[in-house]
C-alpha cells in the first residue's frame, strides 16, 4: 500500500510564522512507500488537524516530528530545529502523544507524571505547582494515588496529556487522542484539547473529519492511493453508520462525496464545486461542504 505523494496541509506560505516546516518529505518501509514527497507548514498558536484513513502514513508523520523516525529524503524542522541533526532540542520542544497507552500500568497516575518529569531531566519535587497546575487541568487531581492500569480509557488519556505536556513543550502533537473512547470521553478530550490551542501549538491526528471540523483552526487531508492506482475512499464506516440507522440515501451521498475528495490530482477548489453538485442530497454533504470553506483553513494531502 502506498500513501499518495504530497500535501497541500495548511497553507504553504508564511514559512515565518511556522512551527513545522516540512519539505519533500518521502518515508518508505522496505518496498512499502509510506509517504512521499509530502510538503506542509504548521503555524505558531494553531491547532491543526491531519485527517485521513488507516494506512495513510499520519503516525509515520508524527513519529517523524518527534524524531522517532528519519525520512529517507526531505527536511522537516520543528520550532526551528532540524528533525535529524537536533534531536535532543526537538525532545525538548516537542510533547508527543502516541495512539496507544504510553503508560506504565503498575504505577500511580503521579508516579507516571514524576517518572515522565524525570526522564525529561526535570526535578519532580521542584516543579509540584506544575504538577498541580496539570492535575487541575485533566482533573485527575482526586485520583493521584490510583494505578494506571484501573484508570477508564478517558482517564488514560487525560494522564498521557499529562505527560505529554510535563516540560511545557513548544508543540505538542496527539495521535488520534480519542479513537478508543466513548462518546462522552472524547468530548471531555475535545474539551481539553480545544482549552490547550491558547497556550500551545498543536497538531492532532484524527480519522474523524467531524471531529476535525470541532477542534482544529486548519484542516489537512491524507488521500492514498493503491499500487499506483487512483486514490479510493477509505475510513467511512458503512456499517457502523447503517447500526447506527443512518438512513441508506445519507450513506450513498457520503461515499459519492468521498470519492470527489479520493480523486487523483482534485484540487480543493474542484472538490467545493463538485460536492456543491449534490450537497442538498443531505445535511450532512452539506456540512462537509461548508467544513472545506476557505482556502486558508484546509487543504488536501497527496
Amino acid at each position: 500500500m502506498q500513501a499518495s505523494p504530497a500535501i497541500a496541509a495548511v497553507p504553504a506560505g508564511a514559512g515565518e510564522d511556522a512551527a513545522v516546516v516540512i519539505e519533500g518529505v518521502d518515508k518508505h518501509f522496505g518496498k512499502v512507500q509510506a509517504l512521499r514527497s509530502l510538503s506542509a507548514h504548521i503555524h505558531y498558536g494553531r491547532l491543526t488537524g491531519l485527517v485521513g484513513p488507516d494506512g495513510a502514513g499520519k503516525t509515520t508523520l508524527m513519529r517523524i516530528l518527534t524524531g522517532l523516525l528519519v525520512p529517507n529524503a526531505g527536511h522537516v524542522t520543528l520550532a526551528g530545529y532540524d528533525v535529524v541533526k537536533d534531536n535532543d532540542a526537538i525532545h525538548v520542544a516537542s510533547g508527543y502523544m502516541p495512539q496507544r497507552f504510553g503508560l506504565y500500568e503498575d504505577l500511580s497516575v503521579m508516579e507516571n507524571m514524576r517518572l515522565y518529569a524525570q526522564l525529561r531531566g526535570m526535578d519532580a519535587d521542584r516543579n509540584a505547582d506544575l504538577f498541580a497546575e496539570l492535575l487541575d487541568f485533566t482533573r485527575l487531581g482526586p485520583f493521584t494515588k490510583r494505578l494506571a492500569g484501573k484508570l477508564s480509557g478517558g482517564m488514560k488519556q487525560k494522564l498521557s496529556l499529562c505527560c505529554a505536556l510535563i516540560h511545557e513543550p513548544e508543540v505538542l502533537l496527539l495521535d488520534e487522542p480519542t479513537s478508543a473512547l466513548d462518546p462522552i470521553s472524547t468530548g471531555k478530550i475535545e474539551e481539553l484539547i480545544t482549552e490547550l490551542k491558547a497556550d500551545y501549538t498543536v497538531a492532532i491526528v484524527t480519522h474523524n473529519m467531524q471531529q476535525a471540523a470541532r477542534v482544529s483552526d486548519y484542516t489537512a487531508f491524507f488521500l492514498q492511493e493503491v499500487a499506483g492506482q487512483p486514490a479510493e475512499p477509505h475510513g467511512l464506516n458503512t456499517e457502523g453508520m447503517r447500526r447506527r440507522k443512518v438512513p441508506q440515501d445519507t450513506i450513498a451521498a457520503l461515499r459519492q462525496a468521498y470519492k470527489v475528495l479520493y480523486r487523483d490530482g482534485l484540487t480543493l477548489e474542484d472538490a467545493r464545486v463538485q460536492l456543491a453538485e449534490f450537497a442538498s442530497a443531505t445535511p450532512d454533504v452539506a456540512r462537509l461542504l461548508e467544513f472545506l470553506q476557505g482556502e486558508s483553513r484546509h487543504g488536501i494531502v497527496r
